[in-house]
């Protein structure tokens, strides 16, 4: 069954798959190039508009994924991870095949498919709410309000108020080779009375480690 959750949070049904979807049956993810839904699975490959009452369409020839993407469903039943790319408007699908696996990538041509739905107007906003972060890997929102956003290189900085404090949080001593760094931020459960944030870093003794 296939339900698209509206902007005033009804429900409308849409028709249902053409075949099934899930755990070892078609791989389900949204195009970021056109808004639909792409379901591949038993070498078919189909396309859901959700759009109005809701459309599949089948799609062939050319617009198949090569063999080897692999295929989900029965009889091959492949271990298939698949995500948008919104930023490059492509979708990944990563494929597992015992300890053998590939990625690839898949993008509508320039001019085919489906525009996306533009969102109601005043539903989304751009707004920049600070500058000068220096390699920014993560953010958290306290329960006062502040947005407390992490640097690679181990300050922890906030933003309050709609400007960035010039004085960081903390600044930890972190090893901040590759993909190391100042990474992750929670804070207490009870951080209204006790004010404790919880910080995951690259640590750089008395070995290096997380």
């Amino acid at each position: 069954k296939v339900w698209r959750l509206n902007a005033d949070k009804t429900v409308t049904p849409l028709p249902d798959a053409p075949v099934g979807v899930g755990i070892q049956q078609m791989n389900v993810v949204a195009d970021p190039a056109t808004g639909n839904f792409l379901a591949w699975g038993y070498g078919q490959f189909w396309e859901l508009d959700p759009r109005g009452s809701g459309t599949w369409t089948q799609l062939t020839g050319s617009w198949l994924p090569p063999a080897a993407v692999g295929n989900p469903a029965s009889p091959n039943l492949d271990g298939m991870f698949s995500g948008s790319i919104s930023t490059h408007g492509v979708v990944m699908y990563v494929t597992c095949r015992i300890q053998s696996c590939n990625v690839h990538l898949y993008k509508h041509a320039v001019g085919s498919g489906t525009p996306p739905p533009s969102p109601p107007a005043g539903s989304f906003r751009e707004t920049e709410v600070a500058s000068g972060l220096v390699a920014p890997t993560t953010m958290a929102v306290a329960p006062d309000g502040r947005l407390f956003v992490a640097e690679q290189g181990g300050r922890l900085r906030v933003i309050k108020n709609g400007a960035l404090l010039a004085t960081p949080f903390v600044t930890l001593d972190v090893n901040a080779t590759g993909e190391r760094g100042l990474l992750g931020i929670a804070f207490d459960p009870n951080f209204a009375a006790n004010g404790y944030v919880y910080l995951y870093y690259t640590a750089k003794t008395p070995a290096v480690h997380n």
